[in-house]
């Protein structure tokens, strides 16, 4: 049967784990745990529906217009039938605006879509309109053009209202919604006409076209929004997406069913897709085997033993994710700059990969994952392997007899954790560092290094995020809760400020990289690797194509059996 194996570079993001085989979020990602749904009401719907009466502001002096229609995916051959899909562990919530874990994606994003969507790298890896046709960016203002004939599951109307109650609940203090931070560029949105709303901006903000192919854009039913508990809401969620909810058994399974009235004529394929429960590997693997599964996401280890298994697609991608060993750069010995460069020299990144990851991993030397192909260097090595440039700059430092580094904490203590903490000691004590890599679980590690500023270091790593920025912002920005130390760096807030004033991608891409020297020349964290994305699929599956940035697109996914 026929075998698919490709390495793409995944373009720009969304927010976090890919629908089908996105970077663990217990390997890549420290994302907090959903909270237990709470019982109260939802806040009372905005008294905001009418268009706004106030003039529009004035005119900007540059504007940014994305003027194409997202692209119509063609009707498949074949229609009907139950994609079978596997995840490793269940949620507790599909309500986008109280979602706190990465965790929730893969389900939430079949019920409801964004305003605009991310590209896949075959279709040029942009950003283009979902909900919305077509967008104007200013300094002051985006203005939204509305798709035509969009409606809700609920059957209640799609429009510049429906997109403002959403972004005014994202943002209402009484939801306590860490989206509302991906929204903090927008300080009002006026309803212009039925299908025009215009969020008024604090000032140039690239963030959040990117935002809102994410939760903070995911627009849900104000009417069910209205009629539910915020904990009913959370089992049932409804959106204008190509599937429905249709019934959720705790840790077990999922059912989505097709929206018969999607706006995208001759979508989706399927009749419906399940969501299984499988936490553990081996089952999922025999039920794979079995034909009980049609797609799952894989370990290294897995691809390498379903590569050329029968009747089974094997596919692996570039990552928008990293893995680091991060640095106190407030106390000594990592708060000289020559043991920072020391470290980064000592680490085998290429070693890392061959044998942490069995070759199915990409290596890094700075903070801009490889699945940002708009952004990313491949030949940006300023740190290659040298352990005896590392013995140098240990010996300029007053550091000739080494040191013992610690301790390091850990965001959990998986089998990778594990391996990586053996692998830096190793490494390091070849240029006579001792690393006290105690390990810890997240609840611990997390915030006694990244809020307490605890510790010599922190192992760990980020998952896949809106946009390349967001981790440089969250842990080096002067005055971020994640810059441990408070490190300044300059010229480094400047840079990055402009780039997220800029619009235009090619010009961003170069800030990005001038923020990105500035962190690596100052050796501000140990980057190693970025594990690549594996996935197995059922070959009688058409059209699914994985996407790094969480938006598979499932609705032209058809079976062939």
């Amino acid at each position: 049967m026929p075998k698919l194996k490709h390495l793409t570079i995944i373009s720009v993001v969304a927010a976090l784990l890919l629908l089908l085989g996105a970077c663990s979020a217990g390997e890549e990602t420290a994302a907090p745990a959903a909270p237990k749904p709470a019982a109260a009401k939802q806040p009372q719907k905005p008294a905001s529906a009418q268009p706004a009466a106030a003039a529009a502001p004035a005119a900007p002096a540059a504007t940014a217009v994305a003027a194409s229609a997202p692209a119509k995916a063609a009707a498949p051959a074949k229609t009907g039938g139950i994609l079978t899909v596997r995840r490793d562990g269940d949620i507790n919530n599909l309500d986008a605006h109280r979602s706190t874990s990465l965790q929730d994606v893969p389900f939430m994003q079949l019920i409801v879509e964004g305003l605009t969507r991310i590209e896949t790298p075959e279709e040029g890896g942009n950003i283009v309109g979902m909900l919305a046709e077509s967008w104007e960016a200013s300094d002051t203002t985006i203005v939204w053009n509305l798709q035509k004939g969009v409606t809700f599951h609920d059957g209640t109307p799609f429009n510049a209202a429906a997109v403002k109650f959403n972004i005014d609940r994202a943002k209402d203090p009484e939801m306590k919604s860490i989206q509302a931070d991906y929204l903090s560029g927008v300080s009002s949105v006026d309803v212009i006409d039925d299908l025009t709303v215009r969020f008024n901006t604090t000032g140039p903000n690239a963030f959040l076209l990117r935002n809102m192919a994410d939760r903070a854009g995911y627009i849900n039913s104000p009417t069910a929004v209205g009629k539910a508990s915020l904990s009913e809401y959370a089992r049932h969620a409804v959106g204008t997406h190509a599937f429905k909810f249709k019934k959720w058994v705790s840790d077990s399974h999922m059912d989505f069913e097709k929206n018969p009235s999607y706006w995208q004529p001759g979508l989706p394929a399927l009749d419906g897709i399940r969501i299984r429960i499988i936490v553990d590997d081996a089952v999922a693997m025999a039920a794979m085997r079995a034909g009980e599964i049609d797609v799952m996401p894989i370990s290294a280890t897995q691809y390498d033993l379903l590569d050329g298994a029968k009747g089974i697609v094997v596919s692996e991608s570039t990552c928008q994710c990293t893995s680091s060993l991060h640095m106190n750069r407030s106390i000594l010995p990592t708060s000289n700059l020559k043991v920072r460069q020391a470290i980064s020299f000592a680490i085998d990144r290429e070693a890392l990969v061959k044998t942490l990851y069995n070759g199915h991993a990409t290596v890094i030397y700075g903070p801009v994952a490889p699945g940002f192909a708009w952004v990313f260097r491949p030949d940006y090595k300023p740190y290659a392997y040298n352990p005896e440039k590392a013995k140098e700059l240990m010996i300029e430092a007053g550091f000739k007899d080494g040191f013992t580094y610690g301790p390091i904490y850990s965001c959990g203590t998986s089998q990778i954790n594990r391996q990586r903490a053996a692998a830096y000691q190793q490494m390091l004590a070849k240029v006579n560092i001792t690393l006290d890599a105690p390990l810890s679980q997240c609840s611990v590690g997390s915030p006694r290094y990244q809020i307490e500023h605890k510790g010599g270091g922190y192992i760990t790593g980020y998952g896949n995020h809106t946009d390349p920025e967001i981790p440089m912002r969250q842990r080096y920005y002067p005055g971020s809760r994640k810059n441990v130390g408070q490190t300044v760096f300059p010229n480094y807030a400047d840079t990055l400020d402009t780039a997220l004033a800029e619009y235009d991608q090619v010009k961003r891409a170069k800030l990005i990289q001038n923020a990105e020297d500035i962190l690596v020349d100052n050796a501000a964290t140990v980057w190693t690797v970025s594990k690549n994305i594996t996935n197995a699929w059922r070959d009688h599956v058409k059209g699914y194509i994985p996407h790094a940035s969480n938006f598979d697109n499932m609705r032209g996914v058809s079976l062939d059996k």
